[in-house]
């Protein structure tokens, strides 16, 4: 939103806007994905499908191209992975280490979005021009864009590193049917 009102000039209403659909692709790629892992039994490939959905749309963003599909599309790869990674957890645990492996994987998702920000705010800061003011408000749209480009760079690389490990190192298994 703070890319959107004040580089593109944007209305707070229309800012908003781009977050619906990116948080209505979220909730669609959790959905679809939940049902699709309960009717195939594998979660794998709604891993990787999730990460690479995701990173292309953050180089699409980068590249400022088609934003809300760009924005669909990272809202639907991260819906894809969330329940996923979820479903792994509790396959690789026996049960009664379930609970305690599933407040583990939520506290690193909490962990690693904090961490995040601040690697994001750390690329946009990075990249603003020398002896601009950090007033957001009062640099031009010029001044901020290697700012926001550099965030959108670092946030791909990530989502595409995410991608090769869950290719190379999530196993390929499918779901305990029968519970013990």
């Amino acid at each position: 939103p703070l890319q959107m009102q004040l580089q593109k000039g944007m209305g707070a209403s229309e800012s908003g806007f781009y977050m619906v659909i990116f948080m209505v692709c979220i909730t669609a790629g959790a959905f679809v994905g939940g049902k699709l892992i309960g009717r195939t039994g594998y979660y794998k490939r709604f891993v990787v499908v999730g990460f690479a959905l995701a990173a292309l749309a953050l180089w699409q963003i980068h590249f400022d191209v088609w934003v809300k599909l760009a924005l669909g599309f990272a809202g639907l790869g991260l819906g894809l992975v969330l329940p996923a990674l979820s479903v792994v957890v509790q396959n690789a645990l026996p049960r009664e280490d379930r609970g305690i492996g599933m407040s583990l994987f939520n506290f690193g998702r909490e962990l690693g979005g904090a961490v995040g920000v601040a690697i994001c705010a750390v690329l946009f800061h990075a990249a603003l021009p020398a002896g601009t003011s950090h007033n957001l408000a009062s640099l031009s749209p010029a001044e901020l864009a290697p700012g926001f480009s550099a965030t959108y760079i670092g946030m791909a690389l990530i989502a595409t590193a995410a991608f090769l490990i869950t290719l190379l190192a999530l196993k390929r298994h499918e779901l305990a049917s029968i519970h013990t």
